[in-house]
């Protein structure tokens, strides 16, 4: 069940990382992270996301995505921490090839919407910080183009626009013009002549139409192949010795050396980066295919002379294809092939899905999309994602009949499958949501399946509201105490016969001069002072490891376990998936231990607060390991159950107990926050730091169990909120004081989750960074 599982804390107040990664981040070790201040220039700063219009979202309800569409979602874009959308193409076309052949560079087609929609959409991206990148395609036209249908009729302006793949002849026999023209992809889709200065000139308006109507930069697509040699009579291309493709009429089969990376392609690119640099704070990204990774390098330019910003980099699809060859020396390899062939000043990127590409679920199986998602964004320099693969959308089946992507038709029904581009252009998955929801938590139980959750943990609240998603539900338990509200502590307090030993009781180590009682030994409190509590009604201390109002209860009485026994009992039949175990190393004490001596090791020096004692009588007792073996016991009786504990504890040895061995198993696993614990500061968080604690967990665990990695639910970038002493409420904050609260209060942290901006969860203020992180999650 929790394999590969993402576990979400939920506090209801306020509401694995794959091995087969961790060698790929190793990369990182190698102090190649360029510059870590934050950039002037916007494309060194954020995420981009690819965005397929036709798919997206359909604000319209015609059944195409559109740009009101995209528009209308821009406080998911910032919520999802994107710096930039990238749209593909969206200008007017006859869709043979989906908007890659293009009939007016300067209109909007109708299916999107109108040059209006587009004006609003910049503006309101703009509005909310995210930049726009236009997809340009400078290659080809439509052969519906007015310069094409010109260029058939011999027009002196238009008879040389034009040259005269999928698959078979990239020329077209035109019987208007007799002669042939040439198309390096669909015979829709005719190459334009950039030997021609005047389509030179053309592009160059558009470059600047679409810059002055407020675009951020450009995608250029398919760039290699803007050029081809200059005398094309008899100049065949020689069959490919290395593509292992046997079929002549498949592109791979001839090695491309005539119609690719020619030097006027760099002259041209050139610019059109100059051109970008006229305006302020632009980008130029170019797709670039090449085995040869010197000649995509060359799209960079050098110091002196810049081609463009970043050319793709395609690596992380074309050198790891499987879950098979993903491996972590596969990933370091492909990481640092990058690096060390970049030239010096340059800036990385790492392209992971796109529309051309399987799902990254699909191709490496949806267990570790989290974790690749993760990874890219561990990489120094640009993430570049694709709409979808942050909640693990998969390919979807789309039968021959059905098949819109020339690339799949050409092949055949027999072959499409391979060259079919519309599985993974399926429409966005996150944006249908229930209308009949309930309230809170249940309210958003979409969210985590779109999130990819498949284990929420439930802080205390007692009470399953999953039951109607397929989600397991882990509920806290705590053991270790009640509240002194409860009927067994009252009964307590009245030596009642059956709950007099229900807690720990003991007498006072005998009266101070003032006639007070004294504790029967010198134990600290978890949230400071005395860990014990004098009851008048008893004349009898009781212990509180936590606050007063939680006595603990005494777990050395057959009849206590027995009871906390039948409530684990009680919250499986009611279909919990498993349970959480709260402070579970302060379960049993030996009361008969006396004083616990000073800590040498914690450099704390105020003898009220809890690490000034080594809790060596208080905490990890054996019989606490058999309690818990009870526990686990009583949940293997049940079916696909599991048990985590919750242990903070700094000895890992000790810590690993709580795991048990193959053939005696305790927990399922112990919490394990070394990456909570361990990373206090930004400058904790170094490649070498993040794989030393890995490794101390990997290592010291038993053989045979499974590891896990807790952090807190801030996938959105949520920060503390500052909450003034008077406003305080965890304990852990007001038992130090109001000059020292701000160093163990917890409220901070337990802010309400940012939904929305209204206060929907507990009784803290909500962030002033509101704006910046909410998640706005409503249904459409």
């Amino acid at each position: 069940m929790y394999y590969y599982l993402a576990l979400f804390t939920l506090t209801p107040y306020s509401h694995v990382f794959d091995k087969r990664v961790i060698g790929g981040i190793e990369a990182l070790k190698k102090e190649i992270l360029i510059d870590t201040e934050w950039h002037k220039e916007f494309w060194k700063r954020g995420v981009v996301l690819e965005i397929y219009p036709r798919s997206f979202y359909d604000y319209d309800g015609d059944g195409t995505g559109d740009l009101k569409g995209i528009t209308s979602k821009s406080d998911y874009f910032v919520d999802l921490g994107v710096e930039m959308i990238w749209l593909t193409p969206i200008l007017k076309s006859p869709m043979k090839d989906f908007g890659y052949d293009i009939s007016d560079y300067k209109e909007i087609d109708p299916i999107f919407g109108t040059l209006e929609d587009f004006d609003n959409l910049i503006r309101e991206m703009h509005l909310k910080g995210i930049k726009v990148i236009f997809d340009l395609v400078p290659n080809h036209t439509s052969d519906e183009h007015e310069w094409f249908k010109k260029s058939l009729k011999n027009d002196t302006k238009y008879k040389d626009y034009y040259l005269s793949a999928f698959r078979y002849s990239a020329w077209e026999w035109s019987e208007e013009r007799k002669q042939f023209y040439l198309h390096q992809y669909l015979k829709e889709q005719p190459d334009l002549n950039y030997r021609n200065p005047e389509v030179v000139e053309e592009m160059n308006n558009i470059v600047r139409f679409w810059l002055d109507r407020g675009v951020d930069g450009f995608r250029v697509d398919a760039l290699q192949r803007l050029f081809e040699v200059d005398d094309v009579y008899g100049a065949d291309e020689p069959v490919a010795i290395d593509s292992g493709i046997t079929d002549p009429t498949i592109h791979k089969y001839l090695d491309h050396i005539c119609t690719r990376n020619q030097p006027e392609t760099f002259e041209v690119t050139r610019g059109w980066y100059e051109i970008l640099k006229s305006y302020e704070d632009r980008v130029m990204m170019v797709e670039v295919y090449d085995k040869d990774i010197q000649q995509v390098m060359k799209f960079y330019g050098n110091d002196s002379y810049t081609i463009s910003d970043i050319p793709f980099n395609l690596l992380l699809n074309s050198k790891v294809r499987s879950a098979e060859n993903m491996t972590g020396i596969n990933l370091k390899n492909t990481i640092e092939l990058w690096l060390n062939n970049m030239p010096k000043g340059k800036w990385p990127n790492w392209v992971m899905g796109s529309h051309d590409q399987k799902r990254v679920s699909t191709k490496f199986g949806k267990g570790i999309v989290d974790a690749l998602n993760m990874f890219l964004l561990l990489l120094p320099g640009t993430p570049v994602s694709y709409y979808g693969e942050e909640i693990g959308m998969e390919n979807v089946f789309i039968s021959y009949e059905d098949t819109q992507d020339p690339a799949g038709c050409n092949r055949g029904p027999k072959e499409y499958t391979k060259s079919s581009r519309d599985p993974q252009r399926s429409p966005m998955q996150i944006f249908d949501c229930k209308q009949n929801m309930d309230s809170g938590i249940t309210a958003k139980a979409d969210y985590f399946v779109e999130l990819g959750v498949e284990t929420i943990w439930l802080t205390p609240i007692f009470k399953s509201p999953m039951k109607d998603f397929d989600i397991k539900v882990i509920l806290d338990f705590i053991p270790n105490h009640t509240s002194d509200q409860h009927e067994w502590f009252q009964k307590s307090l009245e030596n009642d016969p059956k709950y007099k030993d229900y807690y720990v009781w003991k007498d006072p180590n005998g009266y101070d001069d003032k006639g007070d009682p004294i504790p029967p030994n010198n134990w600290l409190s978890v949230f400071r002072y005395s860990a014990w509590e004098w009851s008048e009604k008893r004349k009898q201390f009781y212990l509180h490891q936590f606050l007063k109002e939680q006595p603990d209860l005494n777990f050395r009485n057959p009849d206590v376990v027995s009871e906390m026994n039948n409530v684990f009992r009680f919250w499986l039949d009611k279909g919990v998936d498993g349970f959480r175990i709260d402070a579970l190393k302060h379960l049993v004490e030996d009361v008969y231990g006396g004083d616990e001596p000073i800590s040498v090791n914690s450099g704390e020096t105020d003898a009220t607060k809890y690490d000034y004692l080594d809790h060596i009588y208080t905490v990890n007792q054996p019989e606490t390991f058999d309690i818990t073996r009870g526990w686990r016991q009583i949940l293997d009786m049940y079916k696909d159950k599991m048990m985590i504990v919750e242990v903070y504890e700094d000895d890992i040895d000790q810590l690993m107990k709580y795991y048990g061995t193959e053939t005696d198993p305790l927990a399922d696993f112990p919490f394990n926050f070394s990456l909570i614990t361990n990373f206090t500061s930004r400058s904790d968080v170094t490649g070498i730091n993040l794989r030393a604690n890995v490794e101390k967990w990997i290592k010291n665990m038993p053989k045979g169990m499974w590891p896990n990695w807790t952090v807190k639910y801030n996938f959105i970038g949520m920060e503390d909120t500052h909450i003034s002493f008077e406003d305080t409420q965890d304990p852990a904050g007001i038992n130090s004081g109001s000059e020292h609260y701000t160093e163990t209060s917890r409220d901070p942290e337990r802010t309400p989750m940012q939904w929305n901006d209204r206060i929907n969860a507990g009784e803290l203020i909500i962030n002033c960074n509101y704006q910046r992180t909410k998640f706005e999650f409503m249904p459409n």
